[in-house]
C-alpha cells in the first residue's frame, strides 16, 4: 500500500468530490430530461444515449426539453444547440457551459 502525503491525500479526496459532484449533476439532468417523455424509463439513459435516436423523440419533445432547461437550469437554448447535441451528455455540456457565463 502507497501512503500519500497530506496535500496528496487532499487533491485525491477533492477530485473524488468533484467527481461525484458531476455524476450527481448529470443524474438528475437525466432525470429532468426522462420526465419529457411519456413511456421512457429513465434507467434506460445514459449521458451517451443519442437522444435523437429515441422512439419518442419528435420536435415537441425538443420543445418540451427546451422550456425544462430554462425552467431548471436557467439558460435558454435555440434549436441550433439541441442541433448540435447529439448525446444526453452534448446536451448538458451545452447547458454546463451557458451556465458559466
Amino acid at each position: 500500500m502507497q501512503l500519500r502525503s497530506p496535500g496528496e491525500s487532499r487533491l485525491f479526496y477533492q477530485k473524488k468530490v468533484i467527481y461525484k459532484y458531476i455524476v450527481m449533476e448529470i443524474n438528475e439532468f437525466i432525470e429532468n430530461f426522462a420526465d419529457q417523455f411519456d413511456d421512457i424509463e429513465v434507467a434506460s439513459l445514459t449521458p451517451t444515449t443519442v437522444f435523437k435516436e429515441l422512439e419518442e423523440w419528435t420536435s415537441l419533445i425538443a420543445l418540451s426539453v427546451i422550456a425544462m432547461i430554462d425552467e431548471e437550469y436557467d439558460v435558454l437554448l435555440k434549436g441550433e444547440d439541441i442541433r448540435n447535441a447529439s448525446t444526453i451528455e452534448d446536451l448538458f455540456n451545452t447547458v454546463k457551459s451557458k451556465q458559466e457565463k
